[in-house]
């Protein structure tokens, strides 16, 4: 018997030893701590009909009643006899009750005349207050300015602070004398009697509010909304959804993404957009569906308000449910919620849409940068202003500038403006010398990149001329070499050839310089398509958005993986003119080498984790096999590389370009996260052809370029087995073979034992 039980245990070792060499090589570890295992929020939904009225917990709601917020964030100074400085507020759309005001503090000099020294308080320009400046107070002056109902209205409002201010009987000499000023402290603040609640009968209306509310504190307030496991289709809805949040905030803050798991298992209820066909929901959503009845057909796309209120605490959130027949249909009208044509016109609490309208064709041909486009409007200069607000325009970090970079001007003249350069030449009283200075003396200077360029108004008017302006051209390429910010920065001044005069107001004299909104910067270019970051985000992304680019995820993701999905895709396309949807291939997905082939790749994640990359390996740039992240070849420390980046020819087509985006062995996150802001900031702002881009832990973030040689092995080798696969399988190969002879032998002893019997 012994020597059956011995047989016996050799062939179950065996039969282990397969199983063990057979598991799949490109398991990830697991998290440490299982997000099922959290605490669920404890929600009641209400879902609201067409009309019917809602309260919901305000943004700011907080323990302390109120919204309190500086005017300003440094001291301001207001010097010479008249000057105006004008402020900002937002009041957050919440119920607001009675009790709001203005605490205006100021200092000032105590040489100021108390008889004649003012300052009056204007709010979105109508008069609110004047308060006279007077010695003994002028050490500080803190005033309480109550404030009316159509000041504390919803948006953004102005203040208006107007200051004449004299230290002596001679007005002429006040406007330059050091003595004449006032100070606005920045401990100058609003206080907006807000309720904790709104209440409102069209949610609708408001959107993207409660999800984003600019310019007020944290400004991103919501989150997009996915079932459990989301399709392709509907991640990249996600993502067009998150880019317009970002875009409507000031700060461009980051929009979180996650599942219908992770949403109910936060430590606090939040408002939230959630994308799904009719069948993806499995938890809270999926009741809400069908408690409501909630039923679509064909192309409709339905849209549908719950408030969802947190047991607990109490908090009422709102839940804008987007609901499609499947994905598809969701992904082909998800402009419906992204531009503002169509965003404009939603309304009610609850909208089915059959027939609905078409997507923006994004495919257009180039349009020139004007001031118009930037966002700015006609500058007219004259002696009430004749200096214009600082315009900036950053060039897309993916051009390479060809040719001669132009600022294409188009200027109109006052005629008394060319009256008077007139006269001055036909006056006989009037010297050639004297009439050229006073010429010289008049015209406009444009400040770019802080580099001033005067142009005289005998210039203007001998330039070529359009209609009714004057086309004035200047050469950009002073003031772009060496700037490795590619920002340009640009400004206006006119010389009207007027003497100012203190003891006299400004008047308009009719005398002005005009620059039309469709003026112009020229920078001619390329969208480089070479394997490096020098230009990134190129080739993925080109001037009409991305360009024939593909993201390749793995099959399961998470909340963190996809918020940071939302921030890459968001950084690289913000420089492109027009948006443009976004192609997502899931690991595992059928025909996945078909759907690469022609297409630039970027990949999510540890390459080690998806199994449609193992028999790949040989032909990646970074050698998988050492590890998470191994690049001790090129003197970067494993341990500490806390996430890297790098790109090489696709994998897929060696005519298209690949780029992996990674976290390394120094990252404690590895399997929810892969990307990080300062490396992004890095990769925008690269100068050389590198290919590998790392962050350590310290922050320090390199770079570093493949030799040329190494960047073309890496599609030279055939795809196949790794040495330490073939390893394995020669285990597995051995143990098989011992297992079947023990099961062999086995087998023969039990028939003679038999045949013995």
């Amino acid at each position: 018997m012994s020597f059956f039980r011995k047989t016996f245990l050799y062939s179950s070792l065996s039969l282990l030893a397969v199983q063990l060499t057979a598991q799949p090589l490109y398991r990830v570890s697991a998290e440490g701590v299982d997000s099922t295992a959290a605490k669920k929020i404890d929600i009641q939904a209400t879902y609201l009909k067409e009309g019917s009225l809602a309260t919901f917990s305000s943004n700011v709601s907080t323990a302390s009643p109120g919204y309190l917020a500086r005017l300003t964030n440094d001291n301001i100074s207001m010097t010479k006899v008249d000057s105006i400085q004008q402020l900002f507020y937002s009041v957050p759309r919440t119920d607001v009750s009675d009790g709001s005001y203005i605490d205006l503090d100021i200092s000032y000099s105590d040489l100021l005349l108390p008889g004649s020294s003012t300052i009056t308080v204007q709010i979105d320009g109508r008069p609110l207050k004047s308060i006279p400046l007077t010695r003994e107070s002028s050490s500080r002056l803190i005033t309480r300015i109550p404030l009316g109902s159509d000041d504390v209205t919803p948006g953004f409002h102005s203040v208006t602070i107007v200051k004449h201010s004299t230290v002596s009987n001679e007005i002429c000499s006040d406007e330059e004398n050091p003595a004449n000023w006032l100070k606005i402290n920045r401990s100058s603040a609003i206080f907006i009697n807000t309720n904790t609640t709104l209440t409102t009968n069209d949610a609708l209306k408001n959107y993207p509010f409660p999800f984003v509310e600019p310019s007020i504190q944290d400004e991103m307030y919501g989150a997009v909304l996915l079932p459990d496991h989301p399709s392709a289709d509907l991640i990249s809805s996600a993502l067009q959804i998150a880019n317009y949040f970002s875009s409507r905030t000031a700060t461009k803050r980051p929009t979180p993404i996650m599942t219908e798991s992770e949403w109910i298992r936060k430590d606090h209820l939040i408002p939230a957009i959630a994308l799904g066909g009719m069948s993806d929901w499995s938890g809270p959503v999926k009741q809400m569906m069908q408690d409501n009845q909630i039923q679509v057909q064909s192309e409709q796309l339905s849209l549908d308000t719950f408030a969802v209120k947190d047991q607990k605490n109490n908090d009422v959130r709102q839940l804008l449910l987007v609901t499609g027949t499947d994905a598809k249909v969701v992904k082909d009208h998800i402009h419906l919620l992204t531009e503002k044509d169509f965003v404009d016109q939603l309304a009610g609490n609850q909208l089915v849409v059959n027939d609905l309208p078409k997507a923006a064709n994004t495919q257009t041909a180039e349009k020139p940068v004007t001031l118009e486009s930037l966002g700015y409007t006609n500058i007219t200069l004259d002696s009430m202003k004749s200096s214009s607000e600082r315009i900036t325009y950053s060039i897309p970090s993916f051009w390479k500038l060809t040719g001669e970079s132009n600022l294409r001007l188009k200027v109109g003249i006052s005629s008394l403006l060319q009256n008077d350069t007139l006269n001055e030449k036909s006056s006989k009283s009037t010297s050639i010398g004297q009439a050229a200075a006073a010429n010289m003396n008049t015209g406009l200077t444009v400040i770019i990149n802080d580099i001033p360029k005067t142009i005289s108004l005998e210039e203007i008017l001998k330039a070529k001329k359009e209609d009714d302006s004057y086309l004035v051209t200047l050469p950009l390429a002073p003031y772009l070499k060496d700037n490795k910010t590619g920002t340009l920065n640009i400004s206006f001044t006119a010389h009207l050839n007027e003497t100012y005069n203190a003891c006299a107001p400004k008047t308009n004299t009719g005398k002005w310089i005009f620059i039309d909104k469709n003026s112009s910067i020229q920078l001619p270019h390329e969208v480089q398509q070479e394997t490096s970051f020098k230009y990134w985000p190129a080739p993925f992304v080109g001037d009409q958005g991305l360009n024939r680019t593909v993201f390749l995820l793995p099959k399961d993701v998470n909340e963190g993986m996809l918020s940071q999905f939302a921030v890459l895709t968001k950084d690289m396309t913000s420089q492109a003119s027009k948006d443009s949807a976004i192609t997502i291939v899931r690991d595992q997905d059928p025909d996945l080498d078909k759907k690469l082939k022609d297409r630039n790749v970027v990949v999510i994640g540890n390459p080690n984790s998806f199994v449609s990359l193992q028999s790949y390996k040989d032909q990646l740039m970074v050698n998988p096999n050492k590890g998470q992240f191994h690049l001790a070849d090129f003197n970067i420390i494993n341990e500490t590389t806390e996430y890297a980046a790098w790109i090489q020819p696709s994998i897929w087509d060696k005519e298209r370009v690949m780029a992996v985006f990674q976290a390394g062995e120094g990252n404690k996150k590895a399997t929810n996260t892969f990307v990080h802001a300062n490396l992004l900031q890095f990769l925008n702002n690269e100068q050389k052809s590198s290919q590998v881009v790392v962050m350590s832990n310290s922050g320090e973030v390199l770079s570093f370029e493949m030799k040329s040689e190494q960047l073309a092995n890496t599609v030279a080798k055939p795809a196949g087995t790794d040495k330490r696969t073939t390893a394995l399988l020669w285990v597995t190969g051995f143990f098989g073979v011992v297992f079947l002879i023990g099961l062999i032998w086995f087998v023969i002893l039990l028939r003679r034992r038999s045949k013995s019997r």
